[in-house]
């Protein structure tokens, strides 16, 4: 896939919430607080460090063709997807735990969507990849890119 005016990093949607978010809300349904570029996946991207959602989107540049494994580690409830596809679920009010999913990827760009909730208490927010010639490391910025 060709991405057109390719910038670094992710394009990422801040929202604020209320403390009632068990699970993640549909965010085409609201509107944004703020939105910035961020050169990784992080949960330091709003001011407050409670109640509130984040929506990450761009590109990953995938090296070579193969099986890639990706390990979404986040307290609270996270969402990730590649080509439009869910590859990890890990949503809900839960502590910090890390889900994998595994999906086979030619080489080139694909489209990235990374969901994430934060309610109180602790926080945590991290995407690793592993696959053919990786071993398993936070996606680099050099990886990560926009339109």
């Amino acid at each position: 896939m060709a991405v057109a005016d390719r910038q670094p990093g992710l394009v990422v949607e801040y929202y604020e919430q209320d403390g009632s978010w068990r699970e993640l809300p549909d965010f085409d349904a609201l509107e944004p607080a703020a939105q910035r570029t961020v050169e990784r996946v992080q949960h330091s991207v709003g001011e407050r460090e409670e109640y509130f959602g984040l929506r990450f989107r761009g590109y990953i540049e995938i090296p070579r063709t193969g099986v890639y494994g990706f390990y979404l580690t986040s307290d609270d409830g996270s969402r990730l997807s590649l080509d439009g596809d869910l590859v990890v679920d890990n949503d809900g009010i839960h502590g910090a735990r890390e889900k994998t999913g595994y999906i086979a990827l030619e080489a080139g760009m694909h489209p990235v969507e990374l969901l994430f909730f934060q309610g109180a208490g602790g926080i945590a927010l991290s995407l690793s990849i592993d696959g053919p010639g990786l071993k398993k490391q936070e996606i680099p910025p050099t990886m990560l890119v926009h339109e």
